[in-house]
């Protein structure tokens, strides 16, 4: 059907590529910037207005991340060119309180205006609709400071401007798909990387990789992870998604458009998805482990060297030293206490070491010269020592609760004060550790080694302990936004008292509180 509003001037796909033709944007897999050709951080309302009317997009969705880190949306008919113009120029106004509690009045009337570089086709609409992620503004015209991707934001050029380095980061996004077909499932065996017919939802995964990268997402690869069983009836698989290191904003935007697409395909196939870090008694539960790389000049500093030393060894201390406090960002509900319990394969003490996953923080050891070898034209190997691209600093304590946007910006708050703080690297070689914990036999070096919280009262006691650092020595956060993270978790406290209810040892109260927390975020 023709679009009564397509515009009288035809423009030709040249028309887009005046300053872009050194690319070819025909492989991408994101459909604007394929039309564009052009890369999305340069897309601009013309360019969205350009796409809406000549490929017949006939609603546009204003979406929007609040304090629960979930997608909201809001829907829009396109009605006439000179609404959709005013629409993309002005953005709408929403609720304050309700997008953000801890606001309270102080901002009753806020307004989401579009960030054009994260507009994306929806892929699971029948009518054609564009998305488009919006960020948040006062009714004065100012950056609601209150915002987690302003307090990150915030946080990031503080972290650069006083280290010298910028931050790139990304995740690995495990979840469960749980179903309850009654086909021959192979249960309790290790399914990582396991290939169908020995997995059931390969299928499912890739269609999610393949909508993320549509939506704007960098997917490094996707597979099978250990967990595959089966468990009160029902059939249990766990998957991973990784990403590609990008700039922290748009690194958990993608996270949480993968989360939303991921579940949004489990509805297509009728299973459920949980992202919850406990599914099951002694199964594996899903984390959220997260990557660090620091680079100058573009140039990633991780690799071997004296500024690895000296000025990576200085983050990882002041991470490690502020570590408890962070567990509050980072793991935010009941569930995720039963995770990193001392029962269970995932971090519980304040440590770190080169490739060892029993570790906090982890140093994956990559083989630095099969990364550098390159064939030159006679076919020899050469190496080039600035590609360091895979080293990173692994943070192992997250789960899919965390508040990602207030979690990063607090590492990078903890990271400086580590920088500032010559006196945190002796404590550094306390909590070095190069041996499996998990493994029998370290009693008396666990027993030297600063634990995790054990329950979300205690992640919050260890935050309010230190808010000062966030609020007062490095003012990135507001102080309601604190006090929202520790009511919320003294709020889970009264009934759901991880750390009690596994010394209890009541399989029924340990199975409720994992079926309440499923699918909480």
């Amino acid at each position: 059907m023709e679009n009564k509003f397509k515009r009288k001037s035809q423009h030709t796909t040249k028309t887009h590529v005046t300053n872009f033709d050194s690319y070819n944007y025909t492989l991408t897999a994101n459909k604007l910037e394929r039309y564009l050709q052009k890369p999305s951080e340069h897309f601009c309302a013309d360019d969205i207005i350009d796409y809406v009317f000549e490929k017949d997009i006939e609603m546009i969705n204003f979406r929007y991340i609040s304090a629960d880190e979930k997608l909201k949306t809001i829907n829009f008919v396109i009605s006439g060119r000179t609404e959709l113009q005013n629409l993309l120029k002005y953005g709408e106004r929403v609720n304050g309180s309700s997008v953000f509690p801890y606001n309270g009045e102080r901002h009753p009337d806020l307004y989401i205006t579009p960030d054009f570089s994260t507009a994306f086709v929806n892929p699971f609409t029948k009518i054609p609709t564009l998305d488009i992620i919006c960020s948040f503004y006062t009714w004065e015209g100012k950056k609601l400071d209150s915002a987690p991707e302003n307090i990150l934001q915030k946080a990031i050029d503080f972290f650069q401007e006083k280290s010298g380095y910028e931050v790139k980061m990304f995740s690995e996004l495990e979840y469960y798909i749980i179903s309850s077909s009654e086909e021959d499932f192979i249960t309790d065996e290790g399914n990582y990387q396991s290939s169908e017919p020995f997995t059931k939802f390969e299928q499912l995964r890739a269609e999610a990789i393949k909508a993320i990268a549509q939506c704007g997402g960098k997917v490094r690869y996707g597979h099978a992870e250990h967990g595959a069983f089966q468990y009160r009836g029902k059939h249990y698989e766990q998957h991973e998604i990784e990403f590609l290191p990008a700039k922290p904003v748009e690194a958990i935007r993608q996270i949480i458009i993968a989360k939303w697409i991921i579940r949004m395909l489990g509805r297509k196939y009728g299973v459920s998805i949980s992202f919850s870090p406990k599914v099951a008694i002694d199964k594996p539960g899903n984390g959220l482990h997260t990557h660090f790389i620091l680079e100058k000049d573009g140039i990633n500093i991780l690799g071997e060297g004296s500024e690895f030393r000296k000025s990576s060894l200085k983050m990882i201390s002041g991470i490690l030293k502020h570590a408890k406090a962070l567990t509050a960002f980072g793991s935010t509900i009941p569930a995720s206490y039963l995770r990193l319990a001392h029962s269970q394969v995932s971090p519980h003490y304040v440590c770190w070491g080169p490739s060892n996953r029993s570790a906090l923080i982890r140093i994956p050891k990559i083989n630095m010269k099969a990364q550098n070898q390159r064939k030159n034209q006679s076919g020899i190997f050469s190496y080039d020592p600035l590609y360091i691209y895979n080293q990173t600093m692994e943070y192992r304590g997250t789960d899919a609760s965390a508040y990602m946007h207030f979690f990063v910006a607090a590492i990078l708050v903890a990271g400086i004060d580590g920088m500032n703080n010559e006196g945190y690297l002796k404590e550094i070689k306390q909590s070095l550790v190069t041996t499996n914990l998990y493994m029998p036999g370290h009693e008396k070096l666990k027993d030297n080694l600063d634990k995790l919280p054990e329950s979300c009262s205690e992640a919050a006691s260890c935050l309010e302990k230190e808010r000062s650092l966030f609020t007062e020595k490095h003012p990135i956060f507001p102080e309601r936004v604190i006090d929202y993270v520790v009511n919320k978790l003294k709020h889970f406290e009264g009934e759901w008292c991880a750390k009690d209810i596994l010394q209890n040892g009541d399989e029924d109260e340990i199975n409720h509180l994992i079926d309440f927390f499923m699918h909480y975020r």
